[in-house]
């Protein structure tokens, strides 16, 4: 009797040992699975969003976008896009801050308006100016043509980041415009940057009343098209893409989530 007692809680103690491994093995099983639906929900959201986006920025470079109503810049949209809104930005390469020719005082101003303090951006700027007439750069610059000299080499300037880099690609652009700056086409963040300084009060449009008012959104030149897409589960996506002069589409960003749809008094990195 004793023996078949023994047997028995031996036998008890493997199933319970069974089903508690079980439970685990399930458990772990399921949350693969919330992973991976996740992962898809994810890649699916950035699918339509570069789908999305690229047809904007086709429709902006045709001159298809009606401007935002009641925006100080001329260079934002709005557009419903096959069920979608959207928003547009329009950075030309004239604004943007060159990091291959911009002075200190400029390469400065564009740190600043990656939210760095400014014990940071002179010593940022120079450091740039200093990485960019190095040998080793100007023999890169010799080898490569500027028209695709990558961005994110500049993360090789020492103090620059991965977390600053992020946040001052917005602002700048590497030789797309050889030093010709119009702060005029920048972004809302470096215009605020560049209050009451000379490249702000250059660059000031002027003013014609008798000017035919022009409703749809337009490319001065080559430019980085933001789009923003409201999706149907109330997230918002923003997709950036490069259009050349002649309206041909080029680098794109994969789509990334942002907090809010309009532009306006928004932050570079959300």
């Amino acid at each position: 009797m004793r023996l078949r007692g023994r047997q028995r809680g031996v036998a008890l103690a493997m199933l319970l040992w069974f089903i508690a491994a079980l439970s685990l093995l399930v458990a772990g099983l399921m949350g693969l699975s919330r992973a991976e639906v996740s992962g898809v929900r994810l890649y699916l959201m950035q699918a339509q969003a570069g789908a999305v986006g690229d047809g904007v920025a086709l429709l902006v470079a045709g001159g298809l976008v009606q401007k935002a109503p009641g925006l100080a810049s001329t260079l934002q949209g709005e557009l419903r896009f096959d069920d979608y809104d959207t928003t547009v930005r329009v950075i030309p390469v004239s604004g943007l801050v060159d990091v291959l020719s911009a002075g200190p005082e400029l390469l400065a101003q564009a740190f600043a308006a990656a939210n760095l303090e400014a014990s940071e951006t002179r010593a940022l700027s120079d450091s740039v100016i200093e990485w960019r007439t190095s040998a080793e750069t100007q023999e890169r610059r010799r080898q490569v043509a500027q028209e695709v000299y990558v961005l994110e080499d500049i993360m090789a300037v020492p103090g620059l980041t991965r977390e600053i880099f992020e946040r001052l690609k917005w602002v700048v652009c590497a030789g797309c415009n050889n030093g010709g700056f119009n702060a005029q086409y920048a972004s809302a963040e470096l215009q605020t940057a560049l209050e009451d300084t000379v490249w702000a009060a250059a660059s000031a449009p002027s003013q014609d009343s008798s000017a035919e008012v022009d409703l749809r959104l337009q490319l001065p030149s080559a430019a980085r098209v933001d789009v923003r897409i409201a999706l149907d589960d109330g997230s918002v996506l923003q997709r950036s893409v490069w259009v050349s002069a002649d309206g041909k589409l080029g680098r794109r960003y994969r789509a990334f989530r942002v907090t809010q749809l309009r532009f306006e008094s928004d932050g570079i990195v959300q």
